[in-house]
């Protein structure tokens, strides 16, 4: 089978023990529900395309792969069947059937494929395509035909081992492919076949076969076997047994990775990752134990997708069997944002006036929720939604009414609040210094403050009456914030000179922004999106979506190359900035709606809105260094390659018991072009209902109160004129209301 490289949801950092951890199984091939995945190909992270055997294609996103819709290429009447796929490129895939035929198509738009018969008297299996101009397929009779897939008229069948199957193929470079067949390891030249060099490997059918290199093949469908194929008596047989190998793809010298396609359902659903250099004992991953895996592909080394019968699809990281974990810090409390002073030091604020100081790298011994803030003593809001750390010594918090506190993360004591902002209600806070904070609020006004002598030194409207979610200064002399409004606000917090302000993101609210750089600041917005911009020309700004059908809600960038976003449905994104359709999705919160991230380097830590932190260390792409640590409040982000990984957590901090219900937002679909969105609501406890209240707006005004009445477990709201909208929603239950509602926040366009 042909060596695809592997998908990304984590790396090891140096020393770490390797675990697995792997997506859930999800259906991309619906036409039956019996059918099989015959065959799979992954050109890159993001986009794998399947066969089955009744002669349909489906293309998918492995990170995101919904239930797409599998186009019939082949024979309607299903009689011939897929059984082999290539796809050199993005744009273009050959698919082989029991019939003869070679079928070349764009996976994009499968239904303009155009097919030739290569193969009159055979049955083909197996295809590899080295380039998108050479493509060498086999047969059930021992032939091998090349052929140009964009012209395959010309093609010949040579007879490489008459009589015999082929096991499979692989070709680790354009000149150079490996096939086997009954005991023996055939080396060619795809485009010249008939100048194969063959070479017994042992007795009876090799199996299913890769090579990472040109002197390196592992092959086997009971024990798995390594050899030079110029050379294949100096060969290894690992101590594992695997019955009935459906697929195999080596991403390295030192790691493979083989799917088990076990009719008899002993190993149904199973992979294992093993070193073909070694007699270790291999790492067993359980995918779908309810399906038989007939191939596995990895475009990238720490990212595969395994398919198989009743044609669903599991995407597993071979370099990691662990996945993230969440730990309890705070009880119930809504952890709204979250510092890191370094690698070591982290503190978070919550809704009930309370920090909680932590370690990344053991967040399970945490220590206590400290109260830092008595409220505002006429609103009795204890919210906390901003937290700067420019020291190991020093944060700074900014609560919901304007007021600012100031405190030490190891011993955080009661500081006395002081106010510094009388504007609006501040939402985001930067410190390029223990010296100097500035912080933006929902009226579009900044301040800028020295946070230990408690000062104003200056206040501005940056962009008046328009909500300013976040702010990052990459420098005492350079901020930018962003808004609901789209609008980037490049401004001096030293000066009274006019702030520059830029539509980067027309139609969308900008919830936070992250600078690793004065030349480069990247923001995320409510619809998934990244936006990249040269905060001193931010009109030639770059958009590209990072998180289909979600709101990205914080980014930390530890460098211009790497960023981690987090979002509302308990998904962490890492990606690129100057390349964001790279990026890649892990869910590391259920789906708890996580609201701030930060980095110290490449240490992370995630909150969410039920009191977990989720600590997270990124590996940085090649050649990347990280930035200075980043200002302000935006969130930490991963890039293309890097390790997404939990870091495990000491003994967990349990919530207190509660008599009352907790509910659950069960899902949300949003109808833009009606104008109509529809909530559904579930709980945990007994229940007697539910509560909701609609307000207009992304934040509710000073002095207003939430205006509940009863609704039922599906709450649907029409024709709503454009703008932004937020859903408060509680259960009731036996022993009270939940004081923790469900907040989701919504844009009708």
């Amino acid at each position: 089978m042909v060596a695809l490289s592997a998908f990304v949801l984590a790396l090891l950092p140096a020393g770490a023990a390797a675990a697995n951890s792997w997506s859930a199984p999800t259906l991309v091939d619906n036409n039956n529900t019996n059918v099989t995945i015959t065959a799979l190909a992954c050109p890159s992270a993001t986009q794998c395309t399947a066969v089955d055997a009744t002669g349909h294609v489906v293309t998918f996103d492995p990170t995101d792969p919904k239930t797409p819709v599998p186009a019939a290429i082949d024979d309607p009447s299903g009689e011939n069947g897929f059984y082999g796929l290539a796809c050199p490129s993005l744009s273009q895939c050959t698919a082989v059937d029991f019939a003869g035929n070679e079928f070349t198509f764009d996976p994009h738009s499968p239904y303009g494929a155009t097919d030739a018969r290569i193969d009159p008297g055979g049955h083909l299996y197996e295809v590899a395509c080295p380039t998108t101009s050479v493509c060498v397929a086999l047969d059930g009779a021992g032939n091998a035909i090349s052929f140009d897939p964009n012209s395959p008229g010309s093609a010949t069948p040579y007879a490489m081992s008459p009589g015999n199957s082929f096991g499979g193929i692989s070709c680790p470079t354009t000149t150079q492919c490996m096939a086997d067949s009954a005991g023996s390891v055939f080396t060619f030249d795809p485009a010249k076949p008939q100048g194969a060099t063959q070479e017994v490997v042992s007795s009876g059918v090799v199996g299913s076969i890769d090579c990472p290199t040109t002197d390196q093949c592992t092959a086997g469908n009971g024990h798995m076997t390594t050899f030079d194929p110029a050379n294949p008596s100096v060969s290894s047989t690992t101590t594992f047994s695997v019955d009935f190998a459906g697929g195999i793809t080596c991403l390295s010298i030192h790691e493979c990775v083989v799917s088990a396609a076990d009719p008899s359902n002993v190993n149904a659903g199973v992979a294992w990752v093993f070193d073909p250099a070694s007699a270790a004992e291999p790492t067993e991953v359980h995918l779908d134990p309810s399906s038989e895996l007939t191939w596995v592909a990895c475009p990238t080394a720490s990212e595969c997708v395994a398919a198989g019968v009743r044609g669903a699809e599991a995407m597993f990281n071979p370099q990691s069997t662990a996945e993230p974990t969440d730990t309890n810090i705070d009880g119930r409390n809504s952890l709204l944002a979250v510092a890191c002073a370094s690698a070591a030091i982290c503190a978070t604020t919550d809704d009930a006036g309370q920090e909680v100081t932590f370690s990344p790298s053991d967040p399970g011994v945490a220590g206590p929720p400290t109260a830092i803030d008595a409220g505002d003593p006429l609103e009795g809001d204890f919210a906390l939604p901003a937290l700067a750390c420019p020291s190991i010594s020093q944060c700074t918090a900014l609560e919901t009414w304007g007021r600012s506190v100031t405190f030490d993360p190891n011993h955080p004591a009661s500081p006395k609040p002081v106010r510094v902002d009388s504007a609006g209600h501040p939402l985001g806070l930067s410190c390029p210094s223990t010296s100097q904070c500035t912080e933006v609020d929902d009226a579009g006004w900044e301040s800028t403050f020295n946070p230990v002598a408690g000062t104003v030194s200056s206040s501005q409207a940056l962009d008046s009456g328009v909500a300013l979610e976040g702010v990052a200064c990459p420098s005492s002399t350079e901020c930018v914030a962003v808004g609901d409004d789209g609008n980037a606000i490049t401004f001096d917090p030293l000066s009274s000179s006019f702030p520059v302000v830029v539509s980067v993101d027309g139609g969308h609210a900008l919830f936070s922004v992250a600078c690793p750089s004065q030349r480069q600041c990247t923001a995320v917005d409510d619809a998934g999106q990244a936006v990249t911009f040269d905060p001193i020309a931010p009109s030639n700004a770059a958009v590209g979506e990072i998180d289909s059908g979600n709101s990205t809600l914080s980014v930390a960038c530890p460098s211009t190359a790497l960023c981690l976003a987090v979002d509302d449905a308990g998904n962490a994104i890492t990606f690129d900035p100057t390349s964001p359709a790279g990026a890649s999705s892990a869910n590391i919160d259920g789906s708890n709606v996580l609201y701030a991230v930060t980095c110290a380097a490449y240490t992370c830590a995630a909150t969410d809105v039920v009191g977990n932190v989720v600590a997270v260390a990124l590996t940085p792409t090649s050649g990347s260094a990280p930035s200075a640590p980043p200002a302000g409040d935006s969130p930490a982000t991963l890039a293309p390659g890097s390790a997404l990984v939990s870091v495990p957590g000491g003994p967990a901090v349990l919530p207190v018991l509660r008599l009352t219900p907790t509910i659950l937002l069960a899902s949300v679909k949003l109808k833009q072009h009606r104008r109509t969105v529809v909530f559904r609501l579930k709980a945990k406890g007994a229940t007697t209902g539910f509560e909701c209240a609609l307000v207009r707006g992304r934040h509710r005004k000073h002095g207003t109160a939430i205006v509940y009445s009863r609704c039922g477990t599906t709450i649907t709201f029409r024709h709503l004129p454009p703008g932004l909208y937020v859903l408060y929603a509680r259960a009731v239950g036996p022993g009270g209301v939940d004081s923790t509602p469900v907040v989701r926040r919504f844009r009708i366009a």
